[in-house]
């Protein structure tokens, strides 16, 4: 079966914050887990008189794919591979698939920015497959003034300094992995990180916030760090994606697997994680 693009009708983020695709994917979710994890594994096997097996992934900065990244580990651990993660920009993600650089690449669209991204896959023959549709969050402490809302607006942001990821000059707002807000263009306060680890750090020991997919993940989670839903703005579309005439590797095929469930957990993990900081804060 073939996975599922965000070519159809779209959900409103307001009637489902988080929304999940990955059974629609490659793999049923009728399987027992048993199943899946055997099948799973069997793409791994190890074949001691064959060269490694080599896998790679480049992704936007996402807790979710480091987590499928480390469950692929998990199943390939005393077998011989060459597996590789690079978290990165996505103009960087696009190019490494269509370099033939990584095997797959996981990006996010939005309705800002679907038109101009979908335009340059299509140039590059290069296909997106959903994954899951989500509200938008902003990032902060959990002793951040505005912690205590339930969900936050463009206005209630206002004065506080805001963390973006560094972009080679030149690369355009729609490849950024923030979500774009007109009141960001150019905040007053701006922290430029390169990486996840140091953007969570600057967010827990300061009042700065940052914007985003809103999913964490249990296994690399960091728990000074909550996500609050914006007010009004449409869903952020998760996905990956691959070249439209080539054939999926098995070990991409498993990956893809491992990343529907890291998905999975993850929006499961952050509903339950936001429900139980809004209780302590209120």
């Amino acid at each position: 079966m073939k996975h599922r693009s965000c070519r159809p009708k779209r959900p409103s983020c307001t009637e489902s914050p988080f929304r999940s695709l990955g059974g629609s994917g490659l793999f049923s979710r009728k399987n027992a887990p048993k199943t899946e994890k055997r099948r799973i594994e069997g793409l791994y096997k190890d074949s001691r008189d064959d060269a490694p097996m080599r896998f790679s992934v480049s992704c936007q900065r996402y807790p979710f794919c480091v987590d499928a990244f480390l469950r692929l580990l998990d199943i390939a651990e005393d077998n011989r591979y060459h597996f590789s993660i690079r978290e990165t920009g996505m103009d960087a993600v696009i190019d490494d698939v269509y370099d033939h650089r990584s095997d797959i690449g996981i990006i996010c669209l939005t309705d800002l920015t679907e038109k101009i991204i979908r335009r340059l896959l299509d140039s590059r023959e290069l296909s997106f497959h959903e994954l899951a549709a989500v509200s938008p969050c902003i990032y902060v402490r959990r002793e951040h003034p505005l912690a205590h809302l339930a969900s936050v607006t463009e206005e209630d942001l206002d004065g506080y300094p805001y963390v973006s990821f560094d972009h080679d000059q030149g690369v355009a707002s729609d490849f950024f992995e923030e979500y774009p807000m007109v009141s960001l263009k150019k905040p007053a306060k701006c922290i430029s990180v390169n990486n996840r680890a140091t953007a969570m750090y600057v967010l827990a020991r300061t009042d700065a916030f940052t914007t985003g997919s809103g999913l964490l993940s249990e296994p690399v989670c960091n728990p000074s760090v909550i996500t609050i839903p914006l007010e009004g703005k449409t869903c952020v579309h998760l996905g990956w994606i691959h070249g439209k005439n080539g054939k999926l590797s098995a070990q991409t095929e498993g990956f893809i697997h491992l990343l529907e469930k890291a998905v999975s957990d993850s929006i499961a993990f952050t509903t339950a994680f936001q429900q139980a900081a809004l209780a302590d804060r209120t």
